[in-house]
């Protein structure tokens, strides 16, 4: 597991319950690079999406970009359905939307529908990824929504006072400084950055609204808030209610990943299909 820094200015479209902090600033943690993808038989192949999101691959988390390139592979084989397999609490806002309009262009030249499967997690960027699936799913315990976006603002100026040190900014603009961590953060530059805050939140809003059919209003007044299974869809984010073999082995797929071996004679958890 690696941190990722929160940097200034950045946009993020993440659940911020990942977010944390400590004396050198806010960060979340990313974790290792996302599995294979996987040939579940019967024409369908797994595409896994693990983590945290950043626009770029790197040495560690999973990226719009990885996405893009693991999904591509997925629809060179020909298959039937490509599945979304995700477990996600979002990502970077840079980068996501072309990530979506690309896995919808890919997925309609190529003929192949892409499916969604919350497992167990498609919060905030990871929701908009699901909104490139034809179909959505998740399992009952699933974390579905946290439809908007989050970013930051810091200053240290008046920490700055205190111990009296003096930060001289020459800029070219009046608004070249806005943000800056010595500079006191002003009415201007807050209302600047509600205003593109906004702007990317309805980017957000029309993604969603063409993939689920909701009304922006609607979308805009759920404010946010995340949802278990059932709730999600009875709001109307997924389709249906299930568990991740279910809906593998409902698109035909004969190899179930990870599938546990033979159950022992202790108590056996039923994972089949649960209608929400």
């Amino acid at each position: 597991m690696k941190r990722r820094a929160l940097a200034l200015g950045e946009a993020w479209a993440i659940d911020p319950k990942v977010i944390q902090h400590d004396a050198s600033g806010m960060f979340f943690m990313v974790d290792d690079a996302p599995p294979e993808n996987e040939d579940a038989g019967g024409g369908v192949v797994v595409v896994k999406i693990r983590g945290a999101l950043a626009q770029f691959k790197s040495d560690g988390g999973d990226s719009y970009e990885g996405i893009v390139e693991r999904v591509a592979e997925a629809f060179a084989d020909d298959p039937k359905f490509v599945v979304l397999d995700e477990h996600s609490p979002g990502g970077a806002v840079a980068g996501l939307n072309e990530c979506v309009f690309r896995l919808q262009r890919m997925s309609k030249d190529a003929g192949i529908p892409l499916i969604g499967m919350v497992n167990e997690m498609a919060a905030s960027a990871g929701f908009a990824l699901m909104c490139a699936c034809s179909k959505r799913y998740a399992t009952s315990s699933s974390i579905v929504g946290s439809i908007g976006v989050i970013s930051q603002m810091v200053s240290i100026a008046e920490r700055d006072r205190k111990d009296g040190v003096v930060f001289k900014l020459i800029t070219s603009g009046a608004r070249k400084a806005d943000g800056h961590l010595h500079q006191d953060i002003s009415t201007a530059a807050e209302n600047a950055e509600r205003r593109r805050n906004a702007l990317l939140a309805e980017q957000f809003f029309v993604i969603v609204s063409k993939a689920t059919g909701l009304p922006m209003v609607k979308i805009e007044s759920l404010q946010a808030a995340i949802y278990l299974g059932a709730e999600a869809k009875r709001v109307g984010l997924v389709h249906s209610v299930m568990s991740p073999d279910a809906v593998l082995s409902g698109f035909g797929a004969t190899v179930l990943p990870g599938s546990p071996p033979a159950p022992n004679e202790g108590n056996v958890t039923d994972r089949t299909a649960v209608e929400g």
